[in-house]
């Protein structure tokens, strides 16, 4: 009995030694997490709530965008490539692209029924930038306008029936000014010695907000008036980046990309529209140069490159948080001036 006593103890230690042996590799499973799983863990660590960090300076998303986000809609984007076409849409529903023309100098608009998209420019090799129309499906083209100023900025009026855009007759400051889609006649809404650019409409349609400079070398800050000029005033005192801004679809935000950096690109912020509640969204490696929201309102696409070298552009969505950053763009493009957002799905028949 004491021998099979002491063979039974025996067995059991083995039995013991074999389970802390089995058990080791579930203990130690925290080091094989992935290096990217890591690295979002530390920087949510690190990070307040609102902040997002692209991992590399390319701008490349978070491992947790892409595939699993679902985007409606469609993007007009404008920009040179190495073919003619130059306007282009991104069907976000089936991930197709279309060209559209080769027309297209610098901004963009799409109609608030997405029907049409107007742009500012011409004919290739043309010194003349007019405001034209077209249908998406490259049809019926319109031109607005025929004269040497400079157009620029343009912004679709809620209600369909005029555009604001920059207006520059390179003697004066930039302007404000309006196109009536109907009869083609344009009405100024700015007459200041500043510099007024990037306007961009109330949901509404009541108020306008934009950028202004004093001067060439004064700093751009964001403002606001009246759909007919008036009441114009300043929003915050922070550096503003020349680029598009954007106003929420329910009226209480406006976003734009910050100047603290560089004139033309850095991180995104949003503000409330009478001035409360400045928020910074991307602490990006890169940097956005242009941006617009979703028509939902519960996203905000925006143009991104390489902060130091100037290539690597794309475009990227991220949610109203500014979390969850995805490339929706395949390749670097050479360059992306403007982007703008449409609730329709475009699609040449």
């Amino acid at each position: 009995m004491r021998k099979t006593y002491s063979q039974y103890i025996v067995f059991l230690l083995v039995l013991m030694l074999i389970g802390c042996t089995q058990n080791t590799p579930m203990e130690a499973s925290p080091t094989s997490v992935s290096p990217s799983t890591s690295t979002r863990n530390a920087q949510a660590a690190t990070s307040t709530a609102a902040e997002v960090q692209i991992a590399t300076a390319s701008l490349a998303p978070l491992p947790s965008g892409g595939s699993e986000m679902f985007f409606q809609g469609s993007i007009a984007l404008i920009g040179p490539t190495r073919s003619e076409d130059n306007i282009r849409i991104l069907n976000l529903e089936n991930d197709t692209e279309q060209s559209v023309t080769g027309m297209g100098y610098g901004s963009l608009a799409w109609s608030p029924d997405g029907q049409w998209i107007a742009f500012d420019g011409g004919k290739p090799l043309s010194q003349q930038t007019d405001i034209y129309m077209i249908r998406p499906d490259s049809s019926q083209l319109k031109r607005l306008t025929n004269s040497p100023q400079g157009k620029s900025d343009l912004d679709w009026s809620p209600d369909g029936k005029s555009l604001v855009y920059t207006y520059d007759n390179h003697i004066q400051p930039s302007d404000l000014a309006l196109i009536s889609i109907e009869n083609n006649s344009s009405v100024l809404l700015t007459a200041t010695e500043g510099y007024e650019s990037h306007p961009t409409w109330s949901p509404g349609g009541r108020q306008i907000a934009y950028l202004f400079a004093e001067s060439n070398n004064s700093p751009l800050e964001l403002w606001t008036m009246d759909s007919d000029g008036k009441n114009s005033k300043r929003l915050i005192d922070h550096p503003i980046s020349f680029s598009r801004i954007g106003w929420s679809p329910d009226g209480k935000w406006i976003a734009f990309v910050s100047g603290e950096t560089s004139k033309d690109c850095g991180n995104i912020y949003v503000v409330q529209s009478n001035g409360d509640e400045l928020t910074q969204l991307t602490h990006l490696s890169g940097c956005a140069t242009s941006l617009v929201w979703s028509p939902d309102g519960k996203s905000i696409a925006f143009i991104g490159r390489n902060r130091t070298s100037r290539k690597g552009w794309q475009v990227y969505i991220m949610d109203n948080k500014g979390k969850n950053i995805a490339a929706i763009t395949d390749e670097a493009e050479l360059s992306i001036y403007d982007i703008d957002w449409t609730q329709s799905s475009i699609s040449k028949k």
